[in-house]
């Protein structure tokens, strides 16, 4: 009897195992809650916190919150934006702070085909595209660490063969804004030729964002999630000045 009770608690400690780690491409996040790095702030209008990244052991950009970064999702086209609410009339929230929908500021009473004014905007990045080298490659990067970021420097930096690049927002004149582990930058966007991904074409958005603006309606002053179900926009050229 002792001999089977022996051989049963042995079996029953090998049968353990951990849990498989999944990395936002599969779907799933997991925050670190030992060690995080933190990232560049879009500031303080904005009202929301510097976004805390995962010390990853690989190149994956592991995200605890949507990381916000100026512009738009459609920094690579020219002219004046100019966004338009399309819904049913009603009234909207305004939010103190870009994507915390628990800090109502105001309300914006919004009509079919009004056009919204924009002070500032903010798209939120909660599932960047992750991409994988082909080769060996040196891209013009800018925004490379915080002091790049403070003063534009553009800098050379080599990407390995299989390392991975996390896809984040389209910028202007064919550029993206990139970054592999915890370090952004903005340089050519990313081409088939150079990197793969399961299911990606070429196109230089992520898979998960969401944009945001700030806006004064009616007195009230706040930030709008925008959709592309009840906004449309499109790009007015500015005439330029002889």
């Amino acid at each position: 009897m002792k001999l089977l009770l022996i051989v049963l608690l042995a079996l029953t400690s090998c049968d353990k195992s951990e849990k498989p780690y999944f990395t936002p491409e599969q779907g799933d996040v997991q925050p670190n809650t030992n060690s995080t790095n933190e990232v560049e702030s879009p500031g303080e209008d904005a009202g929301v916190p510097d976004a805390a990244v995962e010390s990853a052991k690989t190149n994956d950009l592991a995200l605890a919150r949507a990381l916000p970064l100026e512009g738009t999702p459609y920094d690579n086209m020219e002219g004046e934006l100019v966004l338009k609410y399309e819904g049913p009339s009603g009234e909207f929230d305004l939010y103190r702070a870009v994507g915390d929908r628990q800090s109502v500021g105001g309300k914006a009473s919004l009509e079919s085909g009004m056009v919204v004014g924009i002070s500032r905007s903010m798209v939120l990045v909660s599932q960047p595209r992750i991409l994988t080298a082909k080769q060996d490659l040196d891209v013009i990067a800018t925004r490379w660490d915080r002091a790049a970021s403070r003063t534009g420097k553009e800098d050379l930096h080599p990407i390995k063969k299989g390392e991975k690049v996390n896809l984040l927002k389209a910028e202007k004149d064919g550029q993206c804004w990139m970054a592999i582990a915890a370090d952004q930058f903005v340089a050519g966007c990313p081409i088939v030729e150079d990197f793969e991904a399961e299911g990606w074409t070429g196109d230089p958005m992520p898979i998960v964002s969401e944009w945001w603006v700030k806006t004064a309606i009616g007195g009230a002053r706040g930030w709008l999630p925008v959709d592309e179900v009840s906004f449309s926009w499109e790009f007015k050229q500015t005439k330029k000045r002889r």
